[in-house]
């Protein structure tokens, strides 16, 4: 099966499926991403007719409904979206949509959020902030205050915060964890006022990472999932060693650090000797835990770093992808009902898939992955 065909395939199923879920990462948000770039890839018409049936859909419904505001199924992931049409020219104003009226929520969203110790990316405060983007002084201020506030954070010392979603824990992963926090503390440097509080706390989370960091020599991986688990974390967007390295490699990059740099590119580099399922938990090839999501940090890797290793192992998850995906009818492995599942979500299913494949065979810069905290 070639790219070209499965992802004509993936168009087919999406539009055959009714989704009920409005959100960005399981709903007909994510579905207007990838009709977006499906769109852009093929210039057919057909598909940039069902890209503005689902806007109008979704702006009629985001008027009316009494949505959550998290950014994987609520009202910032819906915002986020629109603002990404617009950025790539599918979607002339948004002004006229009147999404401003809708800043003063989030920030007090934002704000109760917080109160509640719900930081979390997908379902939380960080996400909100997201939407409301990377010049949003006011949300960017509130969150690198209320960390600085919770942690007091001096040299060396380790970032301590758990969540409302996993209190007791600390997370390490980049989808519920303090990877995530990174990324948005670097937005902070750039703040006025908030470098010097930003970068202590940059500094607490990196410590945190690189002092309990296993041997891979001697257990084959770097980061639990959580701080003091001791077993092997999967390969994964959500969870493990690729994506952690990806936002060190990142922070890196923004504080000068060169060792820190390097550091990234070894761990991401030990990664690539890990393919079996034993050694990935990887079952199926969604973006979020599965051989999609693989392949597009691989491919960010090699196209940063322009090492083949990086290159050779991207195409590996590619080709993985197709065959999960031939092998299995187009479905996904649900664990929550031990069954391979029909599944339409950006995050877990078909249309993020899609948007991964036509990465690896278009030229369109994939600044959707900001929504993977990528970008």
């Amino acid at each position: 099966m070639t790219i070209d065909n499965c992802i004509k395939n993936i168009g087919e199923r999406v539009v055959a499926t009714e989704n009920q879920n409005l959100g960005l990462m399981g709903g007909l948000a994510g579905n207007c991403v990838f009709y977006a770039n499906i769109y852009l890839f093929y210039k057919e018409e057909r598909q940039y007719v069902m890209l503005e049936n689902s806007l109008k859909e979704l702006i009629e419904l985001l008027s009316s409904n009494n949505l959550s505001s998290t950014f994987s199924n609520g009202i910032s992931g819906i915002i986020w979206m629109l603002k990404y049409l617009n950025k790539i020219g599918l979607l002339e104003s948004i002004d006229e949509l009147g999404l401003s009226r809708f800043n003063s929520l989030l920030n007090t969203r934002i704000e109760k959020e917080l109160l509640d110790k719900n930081w979390d990316f997908l379902h939380g405060a960080l996400g909100m902030s997201l939407c409301l983007g990377k010049d949003n002084n006011y949300s960017i201020n509130r969150i690198v205050n209320y960390f600085y506030e919770k942690q007091v954070p001096a040299e060396n010392k380790s970032f301590s915060l758990d969540s409302q979603l996993h209190p007791g824990k600390i997370n390490l992963g980049l989808s519920h964890g303090i990877t995530s926090i990174l990324y948005f503390l670097l937005l902070g440097l750039n703040q006025k006022g908030l470098k010097r509080k930003s970068l202590l706390l940059i500094k607490s989370i990196i410590n945190t990472l690189l002092n309990h960091e296993h041997n891979y020599d001697h257990e084959g991986y770097a980061f639990d999932c959580f701080v003091g688990d001791n077993h092997k974390s999967r390969l994964a967007w959500c969870y493990g060693d690729l994506s952690i390295a990806f936002i060190l490699y990142k922070a890196g990059i923004v504080l000068e650090d060169e060792s820190l740099r390097a550091k990234a590119i070894e761990i991401a580099i030990n990664t690539t000797h890990r393919k079996t399922i034993e050694d990935t938990h990887v079952y199926d090839a969604c973006l979020c835990h599965g051989s999609s999501g693989l392949f597009v940090l691989y491919n960010k890797f090699y196209k940063i770093i322009g090492d083949d290793r990086f290159k050779t192992t991207a195409n590996y998850w590619l080709l993985r992808t197709l065959e999960i995906l031939e092998n299995n009818n187009y479905q996904f492995y649900s664990a929550i009902h031990n069954k391979w599942e029909n599944n339409i979500s950006l995050l877990e299913g078909l249309p993020g898939v899609g948007l991964a494949l036509i990465s690896a065979v278009s030229d369109i810069e994939p600044t959707w992955d900001e929504s993977l905290l990528l970008s």
